[in-house]
């Protein structure tokens, strides 16, 4: 490995930090802690403290049965033919799955969870809170940035 102070070393932007805050730069196509020590120290004040400075709304449901008693049949069909649809789609390598899911598979699926998450058991039928006036999801500290279109 070269160098510090011989390499280029690529500047990241702030929303580029991983989950536990280590400043992580691509360094001749090698993640380097070289590189690291080379970069500027942040701001005092980074996005990331900005966005968990900021109140995040309680959950709309507590338990899977208040989800059912809140929500209509026909919204939770709705949201599981979506998960079906996308489950169906075609593949770039493979192309479309032999096997069809269904609608029903969906909600079986759901209803066995009891709407839960399999990996963290966190109530996992409620949508991301919106920003009250744009609708759209606030930007998740904890979620790598969606890659860039070049």
């Amino acid at each position: 490995m070269a160098e510090v102070g011989t390499t280029r070393v690529t500047r990241i932007r702030d929303d580029q930090w991983d989950t536990v805050g280590a400043r992580w730069v691509l360094h001749e196509n090698v993640w380097s802690k070289e590189a690291l020590m080379a970069t500027e120290k942040p701001p005092l004040e980074s996005t990331r403290e900005v966005l968990m400075a900021e109140e995040i709304p309680p959950p709309s449901f507590l338990t899977y049965e208040e989800f059912l008693a809140g929500t209509p049949l026909r919204d939770i069909r709705f949201w599981c033919s979506r998960k079906a649809v996308r489950a169906n789609r075609e593949r770039l390598m493979s192309g479309r799955p032999a096997e069809k899911i269904t609608t029903d598979d969906v909600v079986a699926i759901l209803t066995n969870a009891r709407g839960r998450c399999a990996y963290c058991r966190s109530l996992a039928v409620q949508g991301a809170p919106k920003h009250p006036e744009t609708r759209k999801p606030p930007p998740d500290a904890d979620r790598p940035p969606a890659p860039q279109a070049r």
